[in-house]
């Protein structure tokens, strides 16, 4: 039997997929954008976007050459700009490349830990080409100040419970604990891969409250890193408050002026024992009134707003701290604000995302459901959607390859569109124009069909597969997973099963871009579709046990949204089994399922 989904589970809603249509065509705007001229663009290449981490000492300086080409037509002309008064950027001569055939400009990212304390510290340092395609683009700096391990570090835990860190090298250090309870492991690709990362492992095997310490030596590697740091772990019978993202990361928004209030979110939750409260909030910020947070028990968050009105472009800082009666968190964030004079609408270089696993710089099958990151989309408010997909949003409209491409959300950083259809295979351009003011325009590889199976990320299990049985709101997923209006438990062989997923590409009959599937005729994927559990993951893995699923196609009513309907195999070992699906050879990411 067809499942046809009700009502859009909570993961649906959260990456904006809830398509129907309506078509508005802006042609006369299609000339200003996409002037034979601009198809003639240079197009920005970068050999890496990470820096780092570099070991350095306080106050000491150094730098790097990163590779940077041009693979289209015409000459960059890049400018530098930085978060970061430690990192800057310069462009040398061109010169035959390195890393590559043909020339490259060589791009000197120079850093000064003058007046830097010990720490981790990190700048964005950003390539811009008003004229460039896939610009502008950022390299990542982040440098270790006084080396990994700078200070003494602290783990919390429970009793038997286990809590960890990681640190890394940049050479081919020896790095040792001398206590049981606290292990050392490499926490990188491999043996020969730099920078290395190590992670450090705490296991208490106490009970009650009580600290024991240990020592982590490095040695053998630059001087900087040779050391041996006190690390501490803390048993403790309390709440132990877990932060995402982490108080060591600064909050960073970037408005135009005269925007509306930006919100972010910091997700918290309990990994100790006990009962965790959260106390008030107190906000101070440079000037007073643009920073306010609020504790949003029910949701496990609190909601961060910084407000640019009357703000004059510049930078302002800000702090906030959430009181709490942990055992190991202090509460306090860091807040930076950039307020910028009105500009154009930035789309990100390699952030046209298929909206299922959200890899940077992965093909895009057409039909797919995309979203788009940026800055500057949509000024007016927290969001604008409209379930019928129109072609103009809230004054935003996508085109790609010239032609407009039907929507359903944007906010300040995120558009969610349809890749048409009718894209032609190959690289395609992607452009916003918010309120007639067109953005940068950037490039993404369309492909006939990019399989790619959605996930639970609005629940935060990112690994498992946004599977379901058939004709019932339960899914395959761990114990500890809850899902408001779901039931969770592990599925076995001959259960029949629903999973979702975006990127299939085209129906037979054909499906129209921007409207909704339907029931008679049900729109079916052609060709050889298996379900694959087992084997290799990803894209490249092989083997495992293939299934032909009963049904393959659009999910009515939805727009761009695929089913797969399949019953569970025999011999299936494991608790939590790979799957992923390969059409006529072309195989998707790899998620996991619950199976008894």
């Amino acid at each position: 039997m067809l499942r046809l989904l009700p009502d859009p589970p909570a993961s649906f809603r959260f990456q904006r997929i809830i398509p129907f249509m309506r078509t508005m065509l802006k042609s006369s705007l299609l000339i200003a954008l996409f002037s034979a001229a601009l198809w003639a663009a240079p197009k920005l290449r970068l050999a890496t976007t990470t820096v780092g981490p570099v070991s350095i000492a306080a106050g000491a300086s150094s730098s790097q050459v990163i590779e940077v080409w041009n693979a289209g037509d015409g000459a960059l002309n890049l400018t530098f700009s930085s978060t970061e008064t430690w990192a800057t950027a310069t462009a040398g001569a061109s010169r035959a490349c390195t890393t590559r055939t043909g020339t490259c400009i060589p791009v000197t990212v120079a850093f000064n830990a003058t007046g830097l304390t010990a720490g981790i510290r990190t700048a964005s340092v950003t390539l811009s080409d008003p004229n460039a395609w896939d610009a502008p683009q950022s390299i990542t700096v982040v440098l270790q100040v006084g080396g990994p391990l700078a200070s003494p570090a602290t783990l919390v835990v429970p009793p038997g419970g286990t809590a960890s860190t990681t640190f890394t090298t940049n050479g081919a250090a020896t790095v040792t604990s001398d206590s049981a309870f606290l292990t050392v492991t490499l926490d990188s690709a491999g043996t020969f891969v730099f920078p290395r990362r190590y992670k450090i492992t705490g296991r208490s095997s106490v009970t009650g409250e009580q600290l024991q310490n240990a020592n982590i030596t490095i040695a053998g590697g630059a001087a900087i890193e040779n050391k041996t740091t006190r690390v501490t772990l803390r048993t403790t019978t309390q709440p132990i408050l877990s932060w995402t993202p982490a108080e060591t990361e600064r909050i960073q928004y970037r408005v135009i002026q005269g925007a509306a209030p930006q919100k972010q979110y910091l997700a918290y939750k309990n990994v100790g024992l006990g009962t965790l409260t959260l106390g008030a909030v107190q906000v101070a910020s440079v000037p007073t009134g643009w920073l306010k947070a609020t504790v949003l028990a029910g949701a496990g968050l609190v909601e961060v707003v910084a407000d640019p009105t009357g703000l004059a472009p510049g930078n302002y800082t800000g702090a906030i701290t959430v009181g709490n009666n942990s055992a190991n968190s202090l509460g306090l964030f860091n807040v930076a604000l950039t307020v910028l004079p009105t500009t154009r609408p930035t789309v990100f270089a390699g952030q046209v995302l298929n909206n299922a696993d959200y890899v940077p710089g992965d093909n895009v099958g057409q039909g797919a459901i995309v979203a788009l990151k940026g800055e500057h989309f949509y000024t007016k408010g927290d969001n604008a959607y409209d379930t019928t997909w129109p072609r103009e949003l809230g004054g935003i409209a996508v085109y790609v390859n010239g032609v407009s491409a039907p929507l359903y959300f944007a906010n300040y950083n995120q558009i969610n569109f349809q890749m048409p259809y009718e894209t032609r295979a190959g690289e395609a351009s992607v452009q916003v124009l918010r309120d007639g003011v067109g953005s940068n325009a950037v490039t993404v590889q369309v492909v006939e069909r990019a399989p790619r199976i959605m996930d639970w990320r609005g629940v935060g299990a990112t690994e498992y597969g946004l599977i379901l049985f058939n004709n019932e709101l339960a899914a395959p997923l761990p114990p500890a997973i809850t899902i408001p209006g779901y039931s969770i438990r592990a599925a076995a062989a001959g259960d029949s099963m629903v999973m979702y997923a975006v990127g299939l590409g085209q129906t037979n009959p054909p499906a129209i871009t921007g409207a909704p599937s339907t029931v008679d005729p049900l729109l079916r994927v052609p060709g050889t579709v298996q379900v694959i559990f087992g084997g290799g993951s990803g894209p490249l893995g092989s083997g495992g046990i293939p299934v032909r699923p009963d049904f393959v196609g659009l999910a009515p009513p939805f727009t761009g949204l695929y089913q797969i309907n399949f019953t569970v195999p025999a011999g299936l070992t494991g608790s939590f089994v790979p799957v992923r699906l390969s059409i006529n050879g072309v195989s998707s990411n790899s998620v996991l399922m619950q199976i008894r």
